[in-house]
C-alpha cells in the first residue's frame, strides 16, 4: 500500500512537472505502479497502468519487455492461460532486442509455470 501511494504521488508530480521528461519516463512509471497493483491485488488498476504505461511515448525495450511479463501474469491470476502464454512469448521476443536478462528468465519461467501469488 505505502509503494502504491508513493507511485500515486509520482505519478500526480509528474503531471504537473514542466520539465523536459526522460525518454519513456511516464511509461516506467505506471509500469511500476501496475507491478505494485498487480502484487497487492488490485488487478483492473494493475491492468489500467499496464495498458497506459504500453501506450507511453518512448518506452525503452526493457520495460516493454516487463511490462509484457507483467500482462501475462495478471492473465494467469484471471485464469486466461493461453492469453498468459502469447505475453510471456512477446516478452521473450523483446528481450532479444533489448538484452534484457531478468525478464526472459522471468517469461521463460512463466511459461513453464502459471504465475500464482
Amino acid at each position: 500500500g505505502e509503494a502504491e501511494q508513493v507511485l500515486d504521488d509520482g505519478i500526480a508530480r509528474l503531471r504537473q512537472d514542466p520539465r523536459e521528461r526522460m525518454p519513456g519516463e511516464e511509461g516506467r512509471w505506471h509500469y511500476k505502479r501496475g507491478m505494485a497493483r498487480l502484487l497487492t491485488g488490485k488487478l483492473n488498476g494493475a491492468e489500467e497502468d499496464l495498458t497506459l504505461a504500453l501506450g507511453a511515448k518512448d518506452v525503452r525495450g526493457w520495460v516493454l519487455a516487463r511490462i509484457h511479463v507483467e500482462l501475462g501474469k495478471l492473465a494467469d491470476l484471471r485464469g486466461d492461460r493461453g492469453k498468459a502464454q502469447n505475453e510471456y512469448r512477446t516478452a521473450l521476443s523483446i528481450t532479444k532486442t533489448s538484452s534484457d536478462v531478468e525478464a526472459e528468465s522471468d517469461a521463460r519461467r512463466l511459461l513453464a509455470q502459471p504465475y500464482r501469488q
